[in-house]
C-alpha cells in the first residue's frame, strides 16, 4: 500500500489534483462552524456537557487553517498578498455586527440600568477584552479579540514568505509552551510571583495555540500532497475518528486536583487538543461521502454554519448573561431565549451583515 503522504516536489499551479488544496470552497466548514457555535450556545445556557470551550477552540482552528490557505493562494496567484484588501474584508465581515452589538449593549445599559463600565465597551470596541476577562454582557468578546489581533499580526509575516511565516508560528508556539509550563518549573520565586507573571504574559495569549495549529494545518497541506486511495480513506477516516475524538473529549475533561480542592488543566493538553482538532479538520474537508461528511453538509447544518457569526455575537445576552431575566418567562426558559436568538441572528444576518458582505466580495481576489 503506498503511503498516503508525499513531499510536493513542484510549486503549485492549481492544476495537479490534490484532493484538499484544490479545493476552492470547503463546505463541511460551514457544518464545522454549526457544531461549534451549537456547543457555545449549549455550553452558555446550561444545556447538557459544557464543552463550549471547545466550541471556540474549533472556531480558531479553522479561521488559523483558513485564512492562511487563503492567503497562500493569494500570493501564488497574485505574487503578493494585499494586505490593504485582507483588512477590508476582515473589517466588513467583523466590524459592522460586533459594533452594532456593542450599541445595543450600550442602550440596554441605559434602559434597563446594567452593571456595564464604560472601560468594558471600549476594551471591547478595540478588541483588548482578552486582556481582561469576565466582562459582563461582553465577555464573549474575548474570542473575536484574539481573532482581531491574529487578522492583525499574522498576515505581515506571511506576506513576507511562507519561511517567515513558518518560523513567526514555531516560535510563538514555542513561547506559549514555555508560559504554560512556566507554573511548574522549579523557581527561586515565590509561588505567588510565577502565578502574577503567568496571569501576566500568558492570559493575552493563551488561545493562540489554536490559531497557529490550524496555520500549520495549512502550511503542512501546502508543502505536503495527500495521495490518498480513494477505497481506503473512508476506512482510515473511521478508524482515525474512533482513536481521536474519545481521546479529545477525555483530554478535555481532564483536570487534576490541587491540595486546597481547586482543579486544573495539566500544561501543554491545550496544544495538544487543538492539534487533534487540525488533524480531524483535515479529515472533514476531505470530499467523501462517509457519514461524519454528509452529517456536516446537511443543507441545515450548513445554513446554521453561515448564521454561526450572528449566533456567537448575540448569544451572550439570550443565553448567558439576559438583562431581561428578573422579568417573567421571557428570561427565565432556555429554550424560549435559544428560540429568540435564532430569530435576531436570522435578522441580523439578511437584514444588516449581507450588506456588508456584499462590498466584502468586491474586494476579494
Amino acid at each position: 500500500m503506498k503511503f498516503p503522504i508525499s513531499f510536493r516536489q513542484k510549486e503549485y499551479n492549481g492544476s495537479s489534483p490534490d484532493p484538499i488544496w484544490d479545493q476552492k470552497y470547503f463546505p463541511s466548514l460551514d457544518g464545522l462552524r454549526a457544531v461549534s457555535v451549537i456547543m457555545v450556545i449549549l455550553a452558555h445556557a446550561k444545556i447538557g456537557q459544557n464543552y463550549g470551550g471547545m466550541g471556540v477552540k474549533i472556531f480558531f482552528v479553522i479561521s488559523g487553517f483558513l485564512i492562511t490557505t487563503l492567503l497562500i493562494k493569494e500570493k501564488i496567484r497574485k505574487g503578493d498578498i494585499s494586505l490593504k484588501a485582507f483588512y477590508i474584508r476582515r473589517f466588513l465581515r467583523i466590524i459592522p455586527l460586533a459594533y452594532l452589538f456593542l450599541f445595543t449593549v450600550w442602550i440596554l445599559k441605559w434602559v434597563m440600568d446594567l452593571y456595564l463600565p464604560n472601560y468594558y465597551l471600549l476594551l471591547g470596541s478595540v478588541f483588548l477584552i482578552n486582556f481582561y476577562m469576565g466582562a459582563h454582557y461582553i465577555g464573549h468578546f474575548w474570542s473575536l479579540s484574539v481573532e482581531e489581533q491574529f487578522y492583525a499580526i499574522f498576515p505581515y509575516f506571511l506576506k513576507k514568505d511562507l519561511k517567515t511565516y513558518t518560523r513567526f508560528l514555531l516560535i510563538l508556539l514555542g513561547a506559549i509552551i514555555f508560559l504554560d509550563l512556566l507554573p511548574f518549573l522549579p523557581s527561586q520565586f515565590p509561588k505567588g510571583s510565577w502565578q502574577r507573571i503567568t496571569l501576566l504574559l500568558f492570559n493575552p495569549v493563551k488561545e493562540f495555540d489554536a490559531i497557529i495549529l490550524g496555520a500549520l494545518t495549512s502550511l503542512f497541506l501546502f508543502h505536503f500532497r495527500l495521495d490518498w486511495n480513494p477505497k481506503f480513506l473512508p476506512y482510515l477516516k473511521t478508524v482515525i475518528f474512533l482513536i481521536l475524538v474519545p481521546i479529545l473529549i477525555l483530554l478535555y475533561t481532564l483536570n487534576i486536583p490541587f491540595p486546597d480542592g481547586t482543579f486544573f488543566q495539566p500544561p501543554i493538553v491545550n496544544i495538544i487538543e487543538a492539534l487533534i482538532l487540525s488533524i480531524l479538520l483535515v479529515l472533514l474537508i476531505i470530499p467523501q461521502k462517509d457519514l461524519v461528511y454528509r452529517f456536516l453538509n446537511l443543507k441545515i447544518i450548513r445554513f446554521i454554519g453561515v448564521l454561526s457569526y450572528s449566533l456567537y455575537v448575540w448569544q451572550q445576552i439570550f443565553v448567558i448573561d439576559i438583562p431581561w431575566k428578573p422579568f417573567g418567562l421571557l428570561g427565565k426558559n432556555k429554550f424560549l431565549q435559544i428560540g429568540l436568538l435564532f430569530v435576531i441572528a436570522l435578522i441580523s444576518h439578511y437584514g444588516y451583515e449581507r450588506k456588508f458582505l456584499k462590498l466584502k466580495a468586491r474586494f476579494e481576489v
